[in-house]
């Protein structure tokens, strides 16, 4: 199968899904490198309903991540457990769940290696991927 189709297949299950009134989320899980930005790129392009969201925009500091790093012996569990700041996403899945005003939060600067450039979500779509 090739990727379009996967992608149309995908968009097709989220519409069946987002039948109700109620907002969705969907996650999309993969390795490092695996095209899960690509995949959501052309979800979103496919679907004007869908808000994307990308783990990356969570990632913490770089300083942070240089501070907090040689304490484990297994970075790998580092990045793991404590790479993202999944406090800031769980509070934006909540947020959006709640609400249809658009929400700013500052989102991790891969120039910098700071948590330092606002970003407004769009909480009037429907889908949260």
């Amino acid at each position: 199968m090739h990727s379009k189709e996967i992608i149309k297949k995908a968009n097709d299950a989220i519409n069946k899904w987002a039948t109700s009134s109620k907002k969705l989320v969907v996650a999309i899980d993969g390795y490092s490198g695996a095209g899960k930005t690509t995949f959501l790129n052309q979800l979103a392009q496919l679907n004007p309903k869908i808000l994307p969201v990308y783990k990356d925009d969570f990632l913490v500091s770089r300083e942070s991540r240089a501070k907090h790093l040689p304490e484990f012996e297994d970075q790998s569990v580092y990045f793991e457990l404590f790479g993202n700041d999944y406090e800031k996403l769980e509070t934006l899945v909540t947020k959006f769940k709640s609400s249809n005003e658009p929400c700013t939060i500052k989102i991790f600067n891969g120039g910098t290696g700071r948590v330092d450039v606002d970003k407004t979500f769009d909480f009037s779509k429907r889908v949260l991927v």
